[in-house]
């Protein structure tokens, strides 16, 4: 899978291709694998919901709706230098999932513009506890 990053330094966007090329793949294999997960749905995400923006997807399992995820700038989330709430997104995330009653999980690695994001994942609970 490669990559679109395009880094501040020109210096450094052979590195950042290359390890996208990579790396990229792999991370989005460790997470299917971790997951128990098939594929991505072609339905709409949720973030659109959360944020107006349409990028990640529905994961299925079984061809039936498993886990949603988004991939995530922390950046765009954590707004410390706003002067006006919101302050920091990631309450916003929370409270999403407390209302719809998902489990969120927060991967500190992304295969999107590898190393710029972290991966959030909502879920059902029931999904994981046995």
């Amino acid at each position: 899978m490669y990559l679109n990053h395009e880094p501040d330094d020109p210096a450094w966007n052979d590195i950042w291709r290359a390890l996208g090329a990579i790396m990229g793949e792999s991370q989005r294999d460790a997470f299917l694998d971790a997951f128990d997960i098939d594929e991505a749905a072609e339905t709409a995400c949720i973030r659109r919901l959360i944020t107006g923006e349409e990028m990640p997807p529905l994961w299925l399992d079984d061809g039936e709706p498993a886990v949603y995820s988004m991939h995530v700038y922390p950046g765009n989330i954590e707004r410390l230098d706003a002067r006006e709430p919101p302050y920091n997104l990631w309450f916003d995330l929370f409270e999403f999932a407390a209302e719809w009653g998902l489990e969120v999980s927060i991967l500190p690695k992304s295969w999107y513009n590898l190393g710029s994001t972290v991966h959030v994942i909502f879920y059902p609970p029931e999904r994981f506890r046995s």
